[in-house]
């Protein structure tokens, strides 16, 4: 038996066959390597795996969402356990945990466990990565990279056991925008410059994976061929569509899922009337993996099965800072881990069935969109996607970044580090095919980057669109 190839039915449309032969991921990576790309996740062993265990994980969510508590130990018990592993097992956490006056047993409830320091992205990558990793846990481990909000690098590591829980908090989450179970036989269309770990489960489940938005009439050729239930996107895509008019409804599809950029509530409730189908926004990070998925009554709830989320020091508003722990992460911990954003905890019930914790009004940035001399809207996937790749290369010298838009016509990236290896003049063609038209892109070397308003500093500012 082999693995089901998603990416071959391109329909042989040009654009969407090279779109999805950038995204393809049914590679694998020599086992003996540290590191293991993105394309390793995607084996026939590991679609079998999550095909044994995704109807009984299914089960438990739908259980959750009606009341019922989670099977298994309690969240101080899992949280304990975490914790003391991590302890034991990492120079960073028994370092930090050490110097907190914490020895192993000490979470009994959740006042212990919220008394222990909080960690944030530069703790992390000030650290050596052999001290933020487990070294007890056995290999395979799997690597992604975030530039983050900040635009300074890290590399995580997921241990075996992550990929079975997040495939299966994807499913969960189209089918709550849905109202109904996934069709296991319908395609599922992801338009992101990260795919999901499997691209079907055993053939099921199947997911069409492009890097970027193709030319309009060749997705919606695509979109006509292949039917999918469901759209997984960036906001800044949307917007695209909506601005060139295109249905959904007509090529099959039922609901949207929007992750990545932040949205407003208000942005995909127009997004919903313009559509025609339910828009629901994902929280998420590579750090953290999923978050907490948006429901009908536009709150974000926590996935308690695989994170435990804080606000800290909230306003009279009730707004503080996210800080959440990745119960899954037992290959590099990710404990009281601060997000970096925004939001309020709601204190009242939701009037949807949910009845998890949930975050309101979630206040991170969103990353900018930029304008083209012809009044385009580029959006920031499209620009990140290409920045991102040149700046974040190892051994380069670029330790952060922000790119500005001074004009229509002109950039300015800051930076940190040395960029001793940047090619300016590569990256500057690449954003001139992006626009279409000449661009200037200056480069400025400082110190540090000028501090932003939010918690979050942004990748991309544009002083046009402002």
């Amino acid at each position: 038996m082999t693995i089901y190839d998603t990416q071959a039915h391109h329909a042989d449309i040009e654009a969407i066959r090279y779109l999805s032969k950038v995204a393809s991921t049914n590679q694998r990576t020599d086992a003996k390597q540290v590191f293991y790309s993105r394309q390793a996740y995607d084996t026939l062993q590991n679609q079998q795996r999550v095909a044994r265990l995704l109807p009984a994980r299914l089960k438990a969510y739908r259980a959750a969402s009606r009341g019922e508590p989670l099977e298994g130990p309690s969240m101080v018990a899992r949280l304990s356990a975490l914790v003391d592993h991590a302890f034991q097992n990492t120079v960073l956490y028994r370092n930090l945990y050490t110097a907190a006056g914490f020895t192993l047993g000490d979470i009994r409830t959740l006042a212990d466990f919220e008394a222990l320091p909080v960690i944030t992205k530069q703790d992390l990558r000030d650290c050596p990565e052999h001290e933020r990793i487990c070294q007890s846990v056995a290999l395979p481990s799997y690597t992604s990279r975030t530039s983050g909000s900040s635009g300074a690098a890290l590399s995580v590591k997921y241990g075996d056991q992550q990929y079975v829980e997040s495939m299966t908090h994807y499913l969960w989450q189209l089918e709550q925008a849905l109202g109904k179970p996934v069709d296991p036989q319908r395609w599922i269309y992801n338009i992101h410059h990260a795919r999901w770990w499997l691209s079907s489960v055993q053939g099921q489940y199947r997911t069409f994976a492009i890097n970027d938005l193709p030319p309009l009439e060749a997705l919606a050729a695509h979109l006509d061929v292949l039917r999918p239930q469901v759209l997984v996107t960036l906001p800044s895509y949307l917007a695209t569509l909506v601005a060139h008019g295109v249905d959904l409804k007509q090529y099959g599809v039922e609901a949207i899922t929007t992750n990545s950029e932040q949205s407003s509530p208000l942005e995909r409730r127009q997004y919903e009337a313009y559509f025609g189908m339910p828009v629901r926004d994902e929280y998420s990070s590579v750090e953290l993996e999923q978050i907490a998925f948006e429901c009908s009554h536009g709150r974000h709830h926590v996935l308690e099965g695989s994170v435990y989320v804080e606000t800290l020091d909230p306003d009279a508003d009730g707004v503080g800072t996210v800080v959440g722990t990745n119960l899954q992460a037992w290959h590099m911990p990710m404990i009281r881990y601060n997000q970096g954003d925004l939001a309020v905890m709601a204190q009242e019930p939701c009037g949807c069935s949910a009845h998890t914790p949930a975050l309101m009004h979630l206040h991170g940035r969103r990353n900018a969109s930029f304008q083209a001399r012809d009044g385009r809207v580029v959006p920031s996937a499209s620009i990140l996607g290409i920045v991102d790749d040149f700046l974040m290369r190892t051994g380069n010298g670029v330790e952060a970044y922000r790119l500005y838009q001074m004009s229509v016509d002109e950039m300015a990236l800051y930076h940190t580090g040395a960029c001793q290896r940047l090619d300016s003049t590569a990256l500057q063609q690449q954003l001139q095919r992006l626009f279409g038209h000449a661009l200037v892109l200056n480069l400025k070397h400082v110190d540090e980057l000028p501090q932003q308003a939010s918690y979050k500093r942004q990748l991309l500012v544009s002083l046009v669109m402002a």
